[in-house]
């Protein structure tokens, strides 16, 4: 199964892709920055996860796309929402179902 994970990087995020690889998935991670991550045998795409853009790219092909982003300030509101629409959006239009 190809699985895009949006937020690799934090706890959450590292198990589920831990995981995924685990289970013989094919995992693509959405990272801001390619250089805070050394993830083995993951795909990593470096991109904006409230950019629809980005995230269209990043969703195509893929069967499933988990997001692990997270709050660690107030001012993270915005961009865990924004992040949610473009996710659902770029979902929509490659008709990716879960």
């Amino acid at each position: 199964m190809n699985i895009l994970v949006i937020g690799p990087t934090g706890r959450t995020g590292s198990w589920v892709v831990k995981d995924g690889r685990a289970r013989k998935h094919v995992v693509t991670a959405l990272v801001r920055n390619a250089d805070a991550v050394a993830i083995p045998e993951t795909r990593i795409i470096v991109g904006d996860p409230t950019n629809p853009d980005d995230v269209a790219s990043a969703v195509a092909g893929q069967e499933v796309v988990i997001s692990c982003l997270g709050r660690r300030a107030a001012s993270d509101r915005d961009v865990l929402q924004n992040a949610a629409f473009a996710t659902v959006r770029a979902m929509e239009s490659s008709a990716t179902r879960r």
